[in-house]
């Protein structure tokens, strides 16, 4: 899935994904990354119940592989890659 790059001020980058309706068809969720902000702990990888995260084939400026959303479609908005994120990388938007 290609990411969109959204420029928020000061050059800072957020890299999101497309909306999606979760396995319910109830409410768009979207999973955004800050790979500025990534460290590539992959504690959000292991936390996700889903799989929906895992590790990108690209590196980041830390030179560390980043999560990337692999399947979109399965989020459920559980917000455990937030909630674990040690960065404050992640932000996880429904509706």
């Amino acid at each position: 899935m290609d990411d969109t790059v959204c420029t928020i001020g000061a050059g800072r980058q957020t890299f999101i994904s497309e909306p999606n309706l979760n396995p319910l068809g109830i409410m768009p969720i979207k999973v955004n990354i800050d790979r500025r902000l990534c460290k590539g702990c992959g504690i959000c990888i292991r936390f996700c119940p889903k799989n929906v995260l895992g590790e990108s084939d690209a590196i980041n400026h830390y030179g560390n592989l980043y999560p990337a959303v692999m399947e979109d479609e399965g989020c459920i908005a559980c917000r455990l890659c937030e909630l674990y994120c040690p960065d404050f990388a992640i932000v996880v938007e429904v509706g």
